[in-house]
Formats: structure tokens, C-alpha cells, sequence
């Protein structure tokens, strides 16, 4: 079973949200393009590989007003970034990134609730889909890992 550590940081990799597929209309009710991101710009300047995939997420929600609802409590961005990053530099085992959001970014534990992501107007979407769809992003924007 994970801690509430664990699955915070997981939780937190969840704020990303922008998709293409989905249109600009929706994405901007949580974050601004990713071509547009800082993230992007520091993803392309470090070493490329699935742990970088998952520093950029981390890095696309770092500073903004998204929170993390995990396990019935409410995180802030930053709080769930530092918590995340914490659980990864202990647990992460150079896992696909896609992979590491499917088992760690779903549920609190086997039996929990499902992570989720509200932006200010309280909107809510499935932490793990906003990951995925975001990594889907990032591989078209940068095809080189």
C-alpha cells in the first residue's frame, strides 16, 4: 500500500493538463500550452530520458494555482510538487514514464479514491488522464526520448 506521500506526489504530477486533442478552449482552465511552458524549455536542456519526462510534468505545474486532491485532502501546486518529488527520488526505478503514471498516479492505494486535479472555477479531471494526455504532448512536441 502507498503512503500519502507517495501517492501526493504522484498526484501532483497530475496537474498537467494540456492537450491538443482536446483544443486550447479547455486546456486553458488549467495550463497554458506546453509549447509555450517553461517546463518545455528546461525539459530540452536536460539530459533526455523517462525521468526527465516526469521531472516536466512536475516542473508544468510547479508554480501554478491547481490543486491536487488526494486521498479527501486538498494540496497545493507546490506542496504536491515537493511531496512528488521526494517519493520519486526514493521509489522511482527508471520505469517509462507512462507507466509510472498508470500505477502511481491512479488511486491513493488499490482501494482509495481516485487522485484528481481542480483548477480555481473547481473543475476536476482524472489526475492519471491529465498525465497521460500531457506525455502525449510532450512526445509529439519533442519526439527525441
Amino acid at each position: 500500500m502507498k503512503s500519502d506521500a507517495s501517492v501526493l506526489v504522484l498526484a501532483l504530477l497530475a496537474f498537467t493538463i494540456f492537450s491538443p486533442a482536446r483544443g486550447l478552449a479547455e486546456s486553458e482552465d488549467f495550463l497554458p500550452p506546453a509549447a509555450e511552458s517553461d517546463a518545455l524549455h528546461r525539459y530540452a536542456l536536460r539530459p533526455k530520458s523517462e525521468l526527465s519526462k516526469i521531472i516536466y510534468l512536475m516542473d508544468r505545474v510547479r508554480n501554478t494555482n491547481l490543486m491536487v486532491i488526494y486521498n479527501g485532502n486538498t494540496y497545493d501546486s507546490q506542496t504536491a510538487v515537493e511531496y512528488a518529488r521526494q517519493y520519486i527520488a526514493k521509489h522511482y526505478k527508471k520505469e517509462k514514464a507512462a507507466s509510472w503514471v498508470k500505477i502511481h498516479a491512479y488511486r491513493s492505494n488499490l482501494d482509495g479514491p481516485v487522485i484528481t486535479i481542480k483548477n480555481p472555477g473547481g473543475k476536476q479531471k482524472v489526475a492519471r488522464e491529465i498525465l497521460l494526455e500531457e506525455l502525449e504532448t510532450l512526445n509529439r512536441l519533442r519526439p527525441d526520448v
